[in-house]
């Protein structure tokens, strides 16, 4: 049913058709974009897809939300979307065609994240800075008498 009624009482703008040219976006979003979105989608779709005046519907991410929620064939695609998403942001972060900070943002969208991990033997060691005049950081609170500033 193409005119069925949203939530709120009002007719969605969901069409048959956006499936399909949805599937064409997955083609067609490198001429635009770096990378495939939802984002993308919706506005790809929002362009395309005409009202019975022949006006574009335009369309929100949050729109293409709930169509992947209430229609499989939709949520399949959007599926593709974000696993070619993460395809395109790894390949290119690691041959540096996107930026590494931006691709890490995205990438966390995707479960990545960034780790440092430490090892320690158990033993440590400090260095104490010495200060022009001979004195480490520690005794620079002192007074020359020994005793303490403080």
């Amino acid at each position: 049913m193409n005119q069925e009624t949203a939530q709120a009482g009002q007719p969605t703008k969901y069409r048959e058709e956006m499936v399909e040219l949805a599937k064409q976006y997955l083609v067609d979003y490198k001429l635009d974009e770096p990378v495939p979105t939802i984002e993308g989608l919706a506005m790809y779709l929002g362009e395309k897809v005409k009202d019975k005046n022949g006006e574009k519907i335009g369309l929100s991410r949050e729109s293409v939300y709930t169509y992947e929620k209430e229609h499989p064939e939709f949520f399949d695609i959007t599926r593709i979307i974000r696993t070619l998403q993460g395809k395109e942001l790894l390949t290119g972060g690691l041959l540096s065609k996107f930026n590494s900070i931006i691709a890490r943002l995205m990438l966390a969208k995707h479960g990545y994240k960034e780790s440092h991990e430490i090892k320690s033997s158990g033993n440590f060691v400090v260095d104490l800075i010495k200060k022009a005049d001979g004195r480490s950081d520690d005794s620079a609170n002192q007074e020359p008498s020994g005793e303490s500033k403080e």
